[in-house]
């Protein structure tokens, strides 16, 4: 899967899915990651809808 998560912050793609996870809100991720609130809801709307996308993707393969 293509990642999402910027290499500045030093994350992969499943550890930043982990603080979610676990229950941490955006501001509190912005903050462990040095980003403003803002970027962290971007970025996890981002990998939901590359999600969602790859997942359509796959089920179109599946149907030819």
């Amino acid at each position: 899967m293509t990642t999402v998560v910027p290499k500045q912050t030093g994350m992969n793609q499943q550890e930043f899915e982990e603080l979610f996870r676990h229950g941490y809100s955006d501001g509190q991720i912005g903050d462990m990651l040095g980003r403003t609130r803002g970027a962290v809801v971007t970025l996890n709307r981002a990998r939901a809808r590359l999600k969602e996308l790859m997942g359509e993707e796959s089920k179109e393969v599946d149907q030819q």
